[in-house]
């Protein structure tokens, strides 16, 4: 088999996974079609990756999306096919990095890459003191995997601009599956909003996560659309992103997220933010600001929370976006409380180095007050995390993770609106654009969920930390590498 034949079929391998992602489905015993997908993606990868690097990184990033939990081995569980291809990879990073060693120079000692690798090293630290080491170590491990992928790879990836585009391309491209089957189960119960929670399911665990990743790409689809000129691209495929985006939104309408849906409208405020040409200093004013005055009216805006009567999922579409800051009777607010509450004193109990990564849903438990707990609560450690970014971080890395934490979020944000106002080329400006209305809706999604080490958004948010430190080199005339771009 030489290039040409694969150029002619190529497209056989996301039809081949469709077709036995059905299989799946519609049988009741997966063993059989796991190992048809772990054996047909493991022979296809391996010639790939030696022959068409490009096309191999591309199929991954559509696959993301379209990923299921697969049990390959016994007390195993992974994200297939796309967390096989991210193994394949990171092989590949350490092999450049090893054989190469200037290839990844300038990405590698950007500030931001530091900030991510201190973040890495006391996540390994906090793995150390872990009274759970397995856990801790499988999330250090996954971490640095991302990091290999989607930041160091994929940033090199990105020297070529069109590739920029082609990453958030790919990603929405996979998930118009998911809409469409997500969307047809939904259907069934007439898109009742109380029906919503795990009707995305193979492919998203839960309406949450899947909300927060529509909406993570929605101000892509949405610039493209808009751009179109920008890119170049032909009135056909202008009319294409704008059914993409249109199936987005309406998408995102139906997860029924609240957090989503807040995390958009941050996003929008992020977009006026950029067009009236404020700069980092003016961001972190804000920031500042709001949580002083936070602070400064908490009696207040509690006795306001105390108050809310409204109720999430009762159908009514009004109480369900009202009821966001319910904290006297919405179960879901309450649970986060108590889920908040919980990290807050296991943080206490071990300030340093926290519980180790990984092991919040396991340990948080004892940690619960009876007076805090709801109908949803349990103590089987089955239930998810501590519905914070940041209060993941501190009960399982404690301080020094938390802050670090805090501080490559900053600056991530930081460089990418330093980018945005430097670049001059329209293309960049736009992708970078993109990147950080997108991260923005991670940051603010952040706050009242933990999705950072799920594949389906850590791809989406070191992808964006890419192109962004890309964006910023090139803003600053700097070559990021000293090889020739040519795949990876």
């Amino acid at each position: 088999m030489n290039s040409i034949y694969l150029k002619r079929f190529w497209w056989f391998l996301p039809i081949s996974f469709v077709a036995l992602l059905c299989m799946r489905i519609i049988l009741n015993d997966h063993t059989f079609t796991d190992y048809a997908i772990f054996s047909f993606f493991g022979a296809i990868g391996i010639y790939l990756l030696i022959f068409k690097k490009d096309l191999f990184y591309s199929l991954c990033i559509f696959f993301i999306p379209l990923s299921i939990n697969s049990s390959l081995l016994p007390g195993s569980n992974m994200s297939a096919p796309s967390e096989l291809m991210i193994l394949l990879l990171a092989a590949v990073a350490i092999i450049l990095g090893i054989s190469k060693p200037v290839y990844f120079k300038k990405i590698l000692f950007h500030p931001i890459a530091l900030l991510m690798l201190l973040d890495l090293a006391w996540m390994l630290v906090a793995t150390l003191f872990s009274d759970m080491h397995f856990y801790s170590a499988k999330r250090s491990m996954a971490r640095f995997l991302f990091l290999l992928v989607f930041y160091l790879l994929t940033a090199q990836w990105m020297v070529k601009k069109e590739n920029m585009l082609k990453f958030f391309y790919l990603y929405s491209l996979g998930l118009i599956i998911p809409i469409l089957v997500t969307s047809y189960h939904h259907s069934a119960y007439h898109f009742d909003p109380r029906t919503v929670f795990e009707l995305s399911k193979p492919f998203y665990s839960d309406h949450t996560v899947f909300g927060a990743c529509i909406a993570y790409v929605l101000p892509f689809a949405l610039i493209f659309a808009v751009k179109a000129r920008s890119f170049n691209f032909s009135k056909a495929t202008v009319v294409f992103l704008w059914c993409l985006f249109f199936l987005l939104l309406i998408a995102e309408i139906l997860t029924f997220s609240r957090a989503a849906w807040l995390s958009l409208v941050a996003s929008l405020l992020m977009f006026i933010f950029l067009k009236l040409h404020l700069r980092f200093w003016h961001f972190m004013l804000v920031m500042v600001s709001l949580v002083i005055l936070f602070f400064q009216f908490r009696e207040p805006l509690y006795k306001m929370a105390l108050e809310n009567e409204n109720i999430s999922n009762n159908g009514e579409i009004k109480e369900h976006i009202m009821s966001v800051s319910n904290l006297n009777s919405d179960a879901s607010n309450l649970e986060r409380i108590n889920r908040w509450l919980s990290a807050i004193r296991m943080y206490q109990d071990r300030p340093l180095t926290g519980f180790g990564p990984g092991t919040y849903q396991y340990a948080y438990g004892p940690y619960q007050s009876v007076y805090e707990m709801t109908h949803i609560s349990t103590m089987a450690g089955d239930r998810g995390n501590a519905h914070s970014e940041p209060l993941t971080y501190l009960s399982e890395t404690g301080f020094p993770g938390f802050i670090s934490y805090l501080i490559w979020i900053i600056a991530t944000i930081g460089f990418g609106i330093r980018a945005y106002h430097r670049s001059k080329d329209p293309f960049v400006k736009n992708m970078v654009l993109a990147a950080l209305l997108g991260f923005i809706t991670f940051f603010v999604h952040g706050l009242v969920n933990s999705f950072i080490d799920q594949v389906k958004m850590a791809s989406l948010v070191f992808g964006s930390m890419a192109m962004i430190v890309v964006a910023d080199l090139v803003s600053k005339s700097k070559p990021v590498s000293h090889e020739t771009q040519e795949g990876h």
